[in-house]
């Protein structure tokens, strides 16, 4: 567009907004607008994805299966040399790395476990 056009059209819009004149908005506009967010914003309720009995199940076969393998390392019981595979890995894995570390990780762990329920809670107290 030319200078011209574009003065042309600047003035038309203006004598258009002139003649219609601006609207005002009602006095009741910002509480009605409000109202229609807070009555849209209480009907939503969030479900969790994993039911808390499924998540006691996986707990509690997680327990067990680390209680059978640190107890039966015998070839005869249970699942033959696999629970004796599985205890002498991990023996091998928490013998290479320094303590250190091994409670900077259980430390780490700890916190991110508490950072997530306090974060669930105070986000369920909203």
């Amino acid at each position: 567009m030319s200078g011209k056009e574009e003065q042309k059209l600047h003035g038309l819009t203006r004598k258009m907004i002139k003649e219609a004149g601006l609207e005002k908005p009602s006095t009741g506009l910002k509480l009605n607008i409000m109202d229609a967010v807070k009555a849209e914003s209480t009907n939503v309720r969030f479900k969790a994805l994993i039911s808390n009995k499924s998540k006691a199940v996986v707990a509690v076969l997680a327990v067990i299966f680390v209680v059978l393998a640190s107890y039966l390392p015998n070839k005869d019981v249970l699942l033959d040399n696999s629970v004796e595979k599985f205890s002498s890995y991990f023996n091998n894995f928490s013998n290479s790395l320094p303590k250190t570390f091994l409670y900077g990780i259980i430390a780490f762990g700890s916190l991110v476990i508490l950072q997530i329920t306090i974060l669930k809670n105070y986000l369920d107290r909203q």
